[in-house]
């Protein structure tokens, strides 16, 4: 009840949520969406592919691009045969590894230059643990 209030006041949103046709369905929740990633990004019979991968910041705007690219690499891994494969998997997770380093030093880099706000929680919290490892 509360989005729908919030969206009810805005003067552009309103109009374009109504004319998704889709009502505001269940509570809302508040999810982190900061960078996640997986260690190890494949097993036995299986491979992390896209943001189930490695998934960034939203407000970051990569995440179509990235998991684009990601599901790309993922489908050529998988269609490497025998010792090809293990190969394959390996420069695979070492791609991850390298794409999330860079992340979290892009990361540090951009939430490092804000000084307007140190006292907000959002910019406090991401002062603190701009590197999530």
């Amino acid at each position: 009840a509360g989005l729908a209030t919030l969206l009810a006041g805005t003067r552009h949103m309103q109009g374009w949520v109504a004319a998704l046709g889709c009502p505001l369905a269940g509570p809302v929740q508040a999810t982190p969406a900061g960078m996640a990633w997986l260690a190890n990004a494949a097993g036995d019979g299986w491979l992390a592919a896209g943001d189930a991968a490695l998934a960034g910041d939203p407000l970051g705007g990569q995440g179509v691009a990235q998991a684009r690219a990601l599901g790309e690499q993922a489908g050529a891994t998988l269609l490497q045969d025998g010792p090809a494969r293990a190969a394959a998997l390996a420069d695979y997770q070492a791609h991850l590894s390298r794409r999330a380093a860079t992340y979290r030093r892009l990361l540090r880099q951009v939430y490092s230059a804000e000084w307007r706000w140190p006292e907000a929680p959002f910019w406090a919290r991401r002062a603190v643990a701009s590197d999530p490892e």
